[in-house]
């Protein structure tokens, strides 16, 4: 390879992971807001609670054990049997939902479980909301790795070809597949569990304490904390996956047989380094292994090994002109 080939080679990669970390780095945000809009709700519940109980904004653990009478039993039970029936069908075998139907199967009710109660829907429904989002996130990385693989062959080589579309099935058969042993949507709803149990405890040692709504608040707040950091490494290692099969599909509705690994600036400690420059028949592509991500926030990627012969002699390939960018060329593409 010619030293000038190598750099724009170089550059074209430099592109390539900056294009797919920029990706990540949106979807990444969009999940974080899902649980800012958690942790607000949560706050709002212990406010609550506060509001109409406290005493100099303290609220004692015998009061916090007062149950629920009459009118106020009589709206928690009818706003929590409301809830039951609209359970997002994903919930069924959590740890949170569990605790949900045992307390809904209390016949008494105290102040402290209402408010656990009302904690314990909004982390049923931020991991639900979570997986939604992650779906459709997931979804758009794979189709763009797609189609932005297919982008870097022909500007590679100076070519051009009319692009087959991803086909809707393969996306969805992609997404379902649990890929670390694992699916994305488990790995939630075991992170919200945690929280969920995280949050349990806090409240409970905030009454024995005595602790003000601001102190309880700041616990919580702690706690969620932990769930944005799990919630982050979750989709920036899922995205890297999304991002290498993506390109995987556009190799093999190529024909193109390897890939060439790019990565090991992580240093020594992982097996990126080890990997770095090998060739990979697609066949034995295995993420974690030899195709990214190989650990959490992974940020090797691959490159198609392929003939320019091939797609010479094809009839329907033509030079491509005036080098365009991602945007003009999907729009030449008719990709929307």
């Amino acid at each position: 390879m010619s030293s000038r080939n190598r750099n724009r080679w170089i550059e074209q990669t430099k592109e390539k992971v900056l294009f797919t970390q920029r990706n990540t780095d949106n979807a990444t945000k969009e999940l974080l807001f899902l649980y800012d809009e958690a942790a607000n709700e949560v706050e709002k519940e212990i406010g609550a609670i506060f509001a109409r109980y406290a005493r100099d904004n303290e609220l004692t653990n015998a009061e916090a054990e007062r149950l629920l009478t009459g009118k106020e039993y009589g709206t928690w039970r009818k706003s929590m049997e409301e809830y039951l029936k609209e359970i997002p069908k994903d919930a069924k075998g959590s740890k949170t939902l569990l605790e949900l139907n045992t307390l809904s199967a209390k016949s008494r009710i105290s102040r402290k479980e209402a408010l656990l109660s009302g904690i314990y829907q909004q982390m049923i429904n931020l991991a639900h909301d979570s997986n939604t989002k992650l779906e459709d996130l997931l979804g758009d990385i794979l189709r763009v790795s797609y189609y932005r693989g297919a982008y870097e062959l022909q500007r590679g080589m100076g070519l051009q070809w009319q692009v087959a579309q991803i086909n809707v099935k393969t996306v969805r058969d992609i997404i379902s597949y649990p890929w670390s042993n694992k699916h994305f949507s488990s790995t939630v709803w075991d992170n919200v569990d945690r929280l969920a149990a995280t949050a349990k405890r806090e409240i409970t040692y905030g009454f024995i304490k005595g602790s003000s709504v601001q102190d309880m608040a700041r616990q919580i707040n702690s706690v969620m904390d932990k769930g944005r950091y799990a919630a982050e490494r979750l989709v920036r290692t899922e995205c890297k996956y999304f991002a290498s099969r993506g390109e995987l599909e556009t190799y093999r509705a190529h024909n193109i047989q390897q890939y060439r690994f790019i990565g090991g600036s992580e240093g020594q400690s992982c097996d990126c380094a080890r990997w770095n420059g090998e060739v990979i028949a697609l066949d034995a592509a295995e993420p974690g292994v030899n195709l990214p991500p190989l650990h959490p926030n992974c940020l090797c990627t691959i490159e198609a090994e392929v003939n320019i012969k091939m797609f010479r002699d094809n009839p329907d390939v033509t030079p491509l002109k005036d080098n365009p960018k991602y945007i003009e060329w999907t729009r030449r593409q008719g990709i929307v």
